[in-house]
């Protein structure tokens, strides 16, 4: 995963020009100024990044989790074989459960994330505590993983912090969305500063932004405030619906920008699956209809080359299967 997500941000760097931005001819007004620098303006390329907040980005990386059997949300076992959590990591249990309480099946378990532990690179293995195995302490959670992105990414000069310095060195208007259950939200428009972006700065005393934990709290829409607890992760995949909005908004931006005929525009997604929302949702992943949004996701992702905007994808989930993979890469 980490190999992943640092080859993406070596593909951000290199395929976005940065600090170089676009350039469009213009006059000078004298002829000292008329050297190669004074022929030509920066136009900023702009870019929208695209967070899935879905339940399932909760989970670690190959994406360890327990489902009751047949889509049920809880489940009975026998505790003669242990705990909800020692039945959930043995899958020689998982069959020997009932429906509703029925003795000795009395054990109420539900759908349950594990293992979410492990080294500093979340590379695994992976434990259910922090205090399980020592030197495997990390959260690894796929969203976790996905706010660390962002910042290596926002952090353009690499000083550890998210600051005024990175818009100048990057050169790339930015902004932020997410999408969840059934929708999908701009939260910080194309054109925010970095560290606002990321940890609502500036307010306060606050002035850059260093840690997880150093952000504006009134304003639930930063990066970090959005991703502080599993809470604010949760529902389905509207994957298609994010992509068809980003594309209207960025087709809206660019009919009034002066500069549309020269600015480069990017979408920047994260994502860890399928969608499970267009055509009426899905019962589950494996829902017999979900070629059909896989289907819409690719339309939507060309529709977005079509126009002109290139859409980078960043899969999370190392068990993902091959047919969700594919979809990704298509998209990509």
């Amino acid at each position: 995963m980490k190999m992943l997500c640092t080859f993406f941000l070596c593909a951000i760097v290199l395929a976005l020009p940065g600090a170089a931005g676009v350039s469009s001819a213009q006059t000078c007004a004298t002829d000292e100024a008329c050297t190669e620098t004074g022929l030509f303006t920066n136009v900023a390329p702009e870019a929208m990044i695209v967070l899935d907040m879905s339940g399932s980005m909760k989970w670690n990386p190959p994406g360890d989790v327990f489902h009751c059997p047949n889509g049920l949300s809880t489940c009975y076992y026998n505790p003669v074989n242990g705990s909800c959590w020692t039945i959930m990591n043995n899958p020689a249990f998982y069959n020997d459960y009932k429906t509703s309480y029925y003795p000795p099946w009395t054990a109420q378990c539900g759908n349950a994330v594990l293992k979410r532990y492990s080294n500093a690179t979340c590379s695994g293995p992976f434990f259910m505590t922090s205090t399980e195995m020592p030197g495997y302490s990390t959260d690894c959670a796929r969203y976790l993983i996905a706010r660390d992105v962002i910042k290596k990414l926002l952090d353009d000069n690499k000083d550890g912090k998210v600051f005024t310095d990175d818009d100048t060195s990057l050169n790339i208007r930015m902004g932020f969305a997410k999408f969840q259950g059934a929708y999908y939200e701009e939260w910080k428009p194309i054109g925010t500063s970095y560290r606002n972006i990321y940890c609502g700065a500036p307010f306060g005393s606050l002035t850059q932004c260093t840690t997880p934990t150093s952000y504006n709290i009134a304003d639930n829409k930063c990066i970090l405030r959005s991703m502080m607890t599993d809470s604010s992760v949760a529902g389905a995949t509207p994957l298609a619906l994010a992509l068809e909005s980003v594309k209207t908004k960025m087709d809206t931006q660019k009919t009034a920008d002066t500069y549309r005929n020269c600015r480069q525009r990017f979408v920047i997604l994260l994502s860890d699956g399928a969608d499970t929302m267009y055509c009426n949702a899905a019962v589950n992943d494996t829902d017999r209809t979900q070629y059909k949004r896989r289907r819409a996701s690719v339309a939507r992702a060309k529709a977005l080359a079509d126009a002109g905007y290139k859409l980078f994808v960043v899969g999370f989930g190392a068990n993902m299967p091959d047919i969700e993979k594919n979809t990704l890469n298509w998209m990509a």
